[in-house]
């Protein structure tokens, strides 16, 4: 199976995953396996900034998880830096849609984030 990152190089990865049992949204900054940390390149500032502003509760969390979410981001990381790559990638933890009050409210302010970054570009 081919990787994307291998065939194009991005500026930036993001990539979701679910805390069920929270109700805050949680970004990413490291993730470790088997004691080896990897740290993200991303700077959280104006995205925590905006979250916060849309009216969610959201934390830098350093515990991106023991199972499938770690994993995905400790390999993304490793990728980019093992190739090295200019990609930045992010991890965003969102809660189970049952603790979310208003899920399209949320997908609006990711969308209008990533236009804004890629017309930054």
């Amino acid at each position: 199976m081919e990787c994307k990152l291998e065939s194009q190089e991005y500026d930036l990865v993001i990539a979701f995953g679910q805390k069920p049992k929270v109700k805050s949204i949680s970004l990413e900054e490291k993730a470790c396996i088997n004691g080896h940390e990897l740290i993200t390149n991303y700077e959280y500032d104006k995205l925590v900034k905006l979250i916060n502003s849309s009216g969610f509760i959201v934390n830098v969390s350093n515990n991106a998880g023991n199972y499938l979410c770690n994993h995905i981001f400790y390999m993304g990381l490793m990728f980019i830096n093992k190739n090295k790559l200019n990609t930045k990638m992010i991890f965003i933890h969102i809660p189970s849609i049952k603790n979310i009050e208003n899920m399209d409210h949320l997908a609006g302010v990711f969308a209008r984030y990533i236009d804004n970054l890629a017309q930054q570009l």
